[in-house]
C-alpha cells in the first residue's frame, strides 16, 4: 500500500513539474484544477517526508529493533540529507538547480532502492516486499486487534503522545500567533530560497556558506510551483 501511494505521488508531481496537467487540460476546468492542485500538495508533502529512503528503514531494516516512530524520524532526516546533498552535488557538477534535477535524482534513487529490495528478496528470500504469504483471515484480524491494543497502551503509558501533541501545538501557535517574522534570519532564508529558485544555482556565499535548509525549502517550492 505504501509503495502504491509512493508511485501515485510521484506520478502527480511528475505531471505537475513537466506541465503535463496543462497539456491534458486539467487547468481549464476549475474544479478539476483545484482537485489536482490539492493532490499535488498532498503528494509533495508525502514525497519530502517518505521518499526515497522509506524502503531502507521499513523494508530492508524492518527486523531491526526500531519502533515505527524511530524509523519515521530516520526516514525524514535521511530524505532531508538526500535533497541537500543532491543540491550540492548537482551544483558542483554544473547542473542547473531545477525541479528536474531533484525529481530525476528522487526517481533514480527510489527505483534503485526498490530494485535492490526485489533482487535481494528473489535471491535470499530475506525481505517481504513481494513475498506472498498465506494467512488465516481470522488470525490476521485477531493479530491486528492485539497489536493495536498493545500499541495504544504503549502510547498511553509513554510520553510520546504528549510530546507529539506539544510539538504540533507549538508549530501551530507559532504560525497563528504572529503576523510577521521577528528578526532578519527568516527573511534571509526566504531570500536564499528565492535566489535558488530564480537563479537556479546555490548562493554558497550566503549564510556562512551553509544553505542546506534553503535547498530543502527550494525543493518543496519546485515540486509545488
Amino acid at each position: 500500500m505504501v509503495f502504491i501511494i509512493s508511485v501515485i505521488s510521484i506520478i502527480f508531481v511528475y505531471l505537475h513539474i513537466f506541465k503535463i496537467n496543462i497539456v491534458l487540460g486539467f487547468s481549464d476546468i476549475f474544479l478539476l484544477a483545484l482537485v489536482f492542485q490539492i493532490l499535488v500538495i498532498a503528494s509533495t508533502s508525502y514525497i519530502v517526508v517518505a521518499l526515497p529512503t522509506y524502503p531502507i528503514y521499513f523494508i530492508i531494516l524492518k527486523e531491526k529493533e526500531f519502533n515505527s516512530l524511530e524509523k519515521l524520524n530516520f526516514t525524514i532526516v535521511s530524505n532531508l540529507a538526500f535533497y541537500i546533498l543532491t543540491g550540492y552535488i548537482g551544483y558542483y557538477l554544473g547542473f542547473p538547480i531545477t525541479a528536474s534535477l531533484f525529481f530525476v535524482a528522487l526517481l533514480a534513487s527510489f527505483l534503485a532502492i526498490i530494485s535492490f529490495v526485489i533482487i535481494a528478496e528473489q535471491k535470499y528470500g530475506v525481505y517481504s516486499f513481494l513475498k506472498n504469504q498465506e494467512y488465516n483471515p481470522s488470525e490476521i484480524i485477531d493479530s491486528n486487534n492485539r497489536m493495536k491494543n498493545n500499541h495504544i497502551k504503549d502510547i498511553i503509558k509513554s510520553n510520546r503522545c504528549l510530546l507529539i501533541i506539544f510539538l504540533f501545538l507549538l508549530c501551530l501557535l507559532n504560525v497563528v500567533r504572529f503576523q510577521f517574522f521577528f528578526g532578519t534570519d527568516p527573511f534571509l532564508h526566504i531570500f536564499i530560497i528565492k535566489s535558488i529558485v530564480k537563479m537556479k544555482f546555490l548562493p554558497l556565499e550566503e549564510y556562512y556558506g551553509s544553505v542546506g535548509l534553503p535547498i530543502f525549502g527550494a525543493v518543496i517550492h519546485f515540486f509545488l510551483e
